[in-house]
């Protein structure tokens, strides 16, 4: 009996122990999920991959009660994450304006990458690869800026952290004396501090009756009342608790209507890439306006701008790899009569008058003013006579565009020592001996009114006979006229190279401080201006009298050396878009070191 007594007992204390390392090989496995969970949601940001194996550990109901708590939390988090993955789903689908911002510290180091202010993963910094420390410029009293400034990856990555924000509008108040009824959202992202900052600041206001479990304050005044709810990774507000309860519920409904959903607010997904994106719903914006507007001036400007035509209005902005880019646009449903855009709108521009326009030019304004008119090219073939009616003509009818140029250098003025920048305007024209004619007509009128030094005289530019004008206290002007349908009037240097440009085809065209913008032109662009930043400061340099080698002007020419910016309008019949980009921005390490070279920028030892 004793042995088999002692070999039940032996047994059991082996199936004891078998099933306790069974349960620690367990749970074992299931902090193993969790962790790798964890890992998923937080350094990867896979918030669907992370639910699901959060999902799993929380089903499991052999799973440690503690790790089961913590994957039940996280779970929560990653459903609210994917929720949000796109804040106007969590939006009233009535709103009448809504405006976003997305990840900004992405679009932020972004742009101080752009600058110089962000190096690579394991790059050297000068003090670093010199042995010494990189010369800066001295603020004061133990404090300098360095020359190696950068922005540390830690406050890059935390940066990185914050998802973004967004508020809707939902309703304005006809006397204008309440803030716009609307909604909120707040999306923290893994940024504990600005997390915790929302969390502990928001304890100071009175609380409320929770929404859907989560807690809930209440703030108001003699006008205005707020209702703030923070659920897992939201900080949801808004003007009424019904419109805070209704986005709390589209967290966890993907079926609910919202501003995402709505066909006309779809159109523009196209332009919610960048850092910031504003919408205004036109229809609903004017249905609203219109109870507000009253008076004949109401009337007067809603007949003016048309607004029951009024689709929409967007501005979006944002940081590319090696651009700043602004887009504002104004959609129009068909058949609107809106005169106030009808009298700024123009015919768009072919880019005819480029050809003309040299390679190496500081600046550039463009304008498409009238469609070609092939019935009217060449029409003139005997001896050209021009009337008043004819500056009417050329305006509105004769002129197909216009390119001002400025050169990056300058040309004395006429009996005086000043110089100014040398330009001209390229006219791409139907009828170039009619617009030849009125020109040296309208000068010739100048002449009379005695603005001029000398009497008009006949020369010839680059081969090609032009006509020379000289005014008191302004360099020589001149007009010519080239075979291919065009009119240059402008300095004689600047008339001259623009013969040139279309003669060897070397023109703006083929310079690589234009290419990318005038690549990006579109069958609607109508009005564009350019400028190279640097060339343009050469032309700042010369008209300042210069100053010696390092001067300040010498380091703004280095400083913005790369810098180019462009304004583009795109006018079509139902939509106007404004296109604003800038690259090629500053290197602010290079202009400390410039700064720092100079003798009067040294620490004094």
């Amino acid at each position: 009996m004793m042995p088999a007594r002692l070999f039940v007992r032996q047994a059991a204390c082996c199936c004891l122990i078998v099933a306790s390392a069974s349960l620690a090989a367990r749970a074992d496995d299931t902090a193993a999920l969790v962790q790798k969970g964890f890992y998923l949601q937080v350094h990867e940001g896979d918030a669907a991959g992370a639910a699901a194996v959060f999902e799993r550990v929380a089903s499991d109901s052999a799973a440690p009660a503690e790790l089961k708590r913590e994957a039940e939390s996280r779970l929560a988090q990653c459903r609210e994450d994917i929720a949000a993955a796109d804040l106007a789903r969590l939006m009233p689908p009535d709103s009448i304006a809504y405006v976003e911002i997305n990840r900004p510290g992405d679009q932020i180091v972004r742009l101080a990458k752009m600058m110089g202010l962000v190096r690579e993963p394991g790059a050297e910094t000068p003090a670093s690869t010199e042995g010494k420390s990189a010369p800066g410029i001295p603020l004061g009293p133990g404090l300098v800026f360095p020359a190696d400034f950068n922005v540390s990856p830690a406050l890059a990555a935390e940066l990185k952290k914050f998802r973004g924000a967004a508020l809707a509008i939902t309703g304005l108040d006809d006397k204008m004396q309440k803030m716009p009824e609307g909604v909120l959202v707040l999306h923290p992202g893994d940024s504990d501090l600005v997390r915790g900052l929302l969390e502990t600041g928001i304890q100071l206001i009175e609380p409320a009756e929770p929404i859907a479990n989560f807690k809930t304050y209440r703030f108001h005044d003699h006008q205005n009342q707020f209702f703030l709810t923070v659920t897992k990774r939201l900080l949801i507000a808004g003007t009424k608790r019904e419109a805070v309860a209704a986005s709390v519920e589209r967290l966890g409904n993907p079926q609910a209507a919202s501003l995402a959903a709505q066909p006309a607010f779809k159109s523009h997904e196209a332009e919610r890439k960048g850092l910031l994106f504003a919408y205004v719903d036109g229809h609903e914006t004017v249905r609203r306006l219109k109870t507000m507007m009253k008076g004949k001036e109401a009337g007067m400007v809603a007949g003016l701008l048309d607004l029951d035509h009024l689709d929409s209005l967007t501005l979006s902005a944002g940081v590319t790899d090696d651009s700043v880019q602004i887009v504002g646009r104004m959609n129009l449903k068909p058949g609107h009569h809106n005169v106030a855009y009808n009298l700024i709108r123009t015919a768009p521009f072919t880019g005819r008058s480029l050809n003309s326009v040299p390679n190496g030019t500081a600046g550039v304004v463009l304008i498409g003013l009238n469609p070609v008119n092939a019935a009217s090219v060449g029409k003139n073939q005997g001896p050209v006579e021009v009337t008043g009616m004819d500056i009417g003509r050329e305006i509105f009818s004769n002129i197909e565009e216009v390119a001002f140029f400025v050169l990056p250098t300058t040309t004395k003025s006429a009996g005086t020592h000043h110089e100014l920048p040398a330009m001209a305007a390229v006219f791409a024209v139907n009828d170039p001996a009619k617009s030849e004619e009125l020109w040296n007509q309208i000068l010739s009128i100048a002449a009379m009114a005695g603005l001029h030094d000398t009497h008009p005289r006949d020369i010839e530019i680059e081969g090609t006979k032009a006509r020379l004008y000289h005014f008191h206290g302004a360099p020589p002007i001149v007009v010519v006229r080239t075979p291919e349908r065009e009119l240059i009037v402008g300095t004689e240097d600047a008339a001259g190279a623009a013969l040139r440009a279309s003669r060897s085809h070397d023109s703006i065209r083929n310079d690589a401080s234009y290419s990318k913008v005038l690549a990006k032109l579109t069958p609607t662009s109508s009005k564009a201006v350019l400028v190279d930043a640097g060339r343009a400061m050469q032309i700042a340099k010369a008209l300042s009298g210069g100053g010696g080698h390092g001067s300040e002007m010498d380091m703004a020419v280095v400083a913005v050396k790369d810098l180019h910016v462009s304004l583009v309008t795109d006018e079509a019949r139902d939509s106007l878009t404004i296109r604003i980009e800038a690259s090629g921005l500053p290197n602010v390490p290079s202009i400390i070191k410039m700064i720092a070279s100079q003798p009067h920028s040294t620490a004094k030892k």
